[in-house]
């Protein structure tokens, strides 16, 4: 069962720099950035600061994602002679402004291949990365995926093959019962679905910009922390409240079928009252939509899973951009066989958790990859 590890408390400062180096980041300093201007798109926000605060030319403007497309809004940047365009985590490159057909993703073809996680999660593990072992199935074959489930003789995970931001994704299957109930509810929105075996530890994404890994987070999922009088329903409510108010403002803890699935697995209900220091889990995905929460996690990762990272990025030459998850057994020890898995590569990762923990400093990622562009055209 995922269990997560306190950070440190975050600071008014941003430590700021390209590259992990025994979990502090180079001594330059910036404010946060202010995302008042950005509601619908603080990943923007991020951008636009971090290009500012570094005297990079940026404007915002409206244009279609496609062709004939309806108009959104885009940051555009000038960076070393080159023009790009940034909205929603998503970074188009743009090197002949006489030519849009030569536009393209900064990760080139490879973030449609990413997109595919089951083929992709294949990939690494040509490359001899470790990852779940699973299988891809039709929404309509269940008789197949009970049967995977079966010979797995352990805990599965249910997830879409192409999808994002934990939807219906469903880790810590433990029954037949369990598995079906949500083999068919994420097969009721995606037509293509991933069963693999459920991995332990801590989730911990990395943010790698072409060669480094500059930015490390603990991504915990959504919980409540035991006072011995209140129950886990108004724990949750009371933390809702708490996650509003925290800067730029957090997603509400879902209590929904899913977490009443996943506190039954532990013995609970929402009107169970946990003692006092007692942190229950609300679920198995730490994605911040669902209430999972950001923790700076330098303090305590060791270094050996950077380095396993950008080993293994530095293979994918179309990969200059992404957020890399994985599970660790513990984040503290050194990478080893059979203690950490690949879960996940995104090739449009957000910012905003970086520079916003929920516990911990942040971390100018954003910074870093405009720095980057500055020094090498992607």
């Amino acid at each position: 069962m995922p269990a997560g590890t306190p950070g440190r408390a975050r600071a008014a400062a941003i430590p700021s720099g390209h590259a992990m180096d025994g979990g502090v980041m180079d001594a330059a300093r910036m404010i946060l950035p202010d995302l008042t201007d950005f509601p619908n798109d603080v990943h923007s926000g991020c951008i636009f600061h971090a290009a500012r605060q570094r005297s990079i030319p940026v404007e915002r403007i409206t244009a279609p994602r496609i062709r004939g497309g309806v108009p959104e809004p885009w940051l555009r940047l000038i960076i070393g002679g080159r023009r790009y365009f940034y909205s929603q985590a998503i970074l188009i490159s743009d090197p002949d402004p006489a030519d849009s057909r030569k536009a393209h993703h900064v990760n080139r073809g490879f973030a449609r291949s990413s997109a595919d996680k089951h083929a992709f999660k294949r990939l690494l593990s040509e490359l001899g990365v470790p990852v779940p072992a699973g299988e891809c199935f039709a929404a309509s074959d269940i008789a197949g995926a009970e049967a995977m489930f079966t010979s797995l003789g352990r805990p599965a995970c249910v997830k879409p093959r192409r999808a994002g931001q934990g939807r219906q994704v469903y880790p810590w299957l433990r029954d037949l019962a369990a598995f079906r109930e949500a083999f068919r509810a994420a097969g009721q929105a995606y037509p293509e679905l991933v069963v693999e075996e459920h991995v332990e530890g801590d989730q911990v994404r990395f943010f790698y910009v072409r060669p480094l890994v500059v930015g490390v987070r603990l991504d915990r999922p959504a919980n409540v922390v035991g006072d011995g009088s209140h129950s886990i329903a108004e724990l949750a409510a009371a933390k809702t409240e708490a996650r509003r108010k925290k800067p730029p403002g957090f997603s509400p803890i879902l209590m929904d079928r899913e977490a009443d699935r996943y506190l039954a697995q532990q013995g609970l209900a929402r009107d169970s009252r946990p003692a006092a220091r007692a942190r229950v889990f609300l679920r198995g995905t730490s994605n911040p939509v669902t209430g999972g929460e950001g923790v700076d996690c330098r303090p305590f990762l060791h270094p050996s899973y950077g380095l396993l990272v950008e080993e293994f990025c530095g293979r994918l030459p179309e990969l200059h951009l992404s957020a890399i998850d994985m599970m660790l057994s513990d984040p503290a020890a050194p990478a080893a066989p059979g203690n950490h898995w690949v879960l996940e590569v995104n090739s449009d990762p957000g910012l905003t958790s970086f520079y916003f923990p929920w516990e911990g400093e942040p971390q100018d990622v954003g910074g870093a990859l405009i720095e980057r562009l500055m020094v090498e055209r992607w």
